[in-house]
């Protein structure tokens, strides 16, 4: 009589999941669909936003003779207007200000993130009309990784990499400031050639966009797209002869926003995602490799030839190939 009864009890409950699944099946698809729906919405306004601001900042830079004029270093043919950062962070910002759906949670740390990416892009325009020194952008970039740590409350969970070695938390924060100085500085000399840096940066904010998605984290994901949304405008007046530079304000804001992505996936190990620590360094760094190695490669080059590796010369690879 017992066993008949669990028996009865095991049916009812089975019976009540397979409803209810049944039931909110419908919903959870409909869910799903308004998120796509909302996620292309804002490829399509980070698209359109940037492509239609680009020319009004075009005739700004003639106006206003806002140029990038061709050097020993820079090698373009002709003065070309280096605004095109403007555009990047203004098709990213107004989409996930007025079209991020509500459904999306916003992290707590939305508005001081928001503010530092707006300062990093500041230091990068600045630099673009000032020419700063290089070692002056270091310890710029360096501090605002620190505050982005400090006030994000992310940084990458090395505290046993790879179960080979075992290290102190504030090493980890230490080795992650580095890290996303790196990662910044790394896009920064990338921006050689025409359509480069926006190419591989496309490439890495889709990579991430989808990435987010299917390990659950839709606010990054949102992020992701809409700068792809962006970025493929950009491409479309950036490639060769470029019509306008993304600037050191947009490689400065990209490398930022990427090096936050790297971060956020990496440490983000309860996502819907099985992957483990390794993996997710992995997985990230691949998709960074290109400006990193070129970046490695070009401070091994400079220390070879005994000049400082912040002094700027045209040895990028972009360049070597174009």
């Amino acid at each position: 009589m017992y066993f008949d009864i669990n028996i009865k009890k095991n049916l009812f409950f089975n019976v009540n999941i397979i409803f209810f699944n049944n039931f909110t099946a419908p919903l959870r698809s409909l869910a799903t669909l308004f998120m796509i729906v909302s996620l292309f919405c804002l490829v399509i306004a980070g698209f359109f936003t940037s492509f239609y601001t680009i020319p009004i900042l075009v005739k700004i830079a003639n106006r206003f003779h806002i140029y990038d004029t061709p050097s020993l270093i820079k090698t373009h043919k002709r003065p070309t207007t280096f605004l095109g950062g403007v555009a990047i962070i203004i098709s990213f910002l107004v989409p996930i200000s007025l079209f991020l759906p509500d459904i999306i949670k916003k992290p707590s740390y939305i508005n001081a993130y928001t503010i530092i990416l707006t300062i990093i892009f500041l230091h990068g325009l600045c630099d673009d009309f000032f020419n700063y020194k290089a070692i002056r952008k270091l310890i710029i970039q360096l501090l605002l990784s620190g505050l982005l740590i400090f006030k994000t409350k992310f940084y990458l969970p090395i505290d046993n990499l790879f179960g080979l070695v075992s290290i102190p938390a504030y090493i980890s924060i230490i080795i992650t400031i580095i890290c996303t100085s790196a990662i910044v500085n790394a896009y920064n000399l990338i921006d050689g050639a025409d359509g480069l840096a926006g190419s591989i940066s496309l490439i890495a904010s889709l990579f991430y966009g989808i990435l987010f998605y299917l390990d659950g984290n839709y606010f990054f994901s949102a992020m992701a797209i809409t700068l792809s949304g962006g970025l493929i405008a950009f491409i479309f007046y950036n490639k060769p002869p470029a019509y306008i530079f993304m600037g050191d304000s947009g490689s400065l804001f990209i490398g930022m926003i990427l090096a936050t992505f790297t971060f956020v996936f990496i440490e983000q190990q309860n996502g819907l995602l099985q992957f483990n620590l390794s993996n997710r360094i992995i997985l990230s760094f691949s998709f960074l490799s290109i400006p990193i190695l070129d970046m490695i490669r070009l401070f091994l080059y400079r220390i070879y030839f005994k000049t400082s590796p912040f002094k700027g010369d045209n040895n990028h690879i972009c360049k070597s190939s174009a």
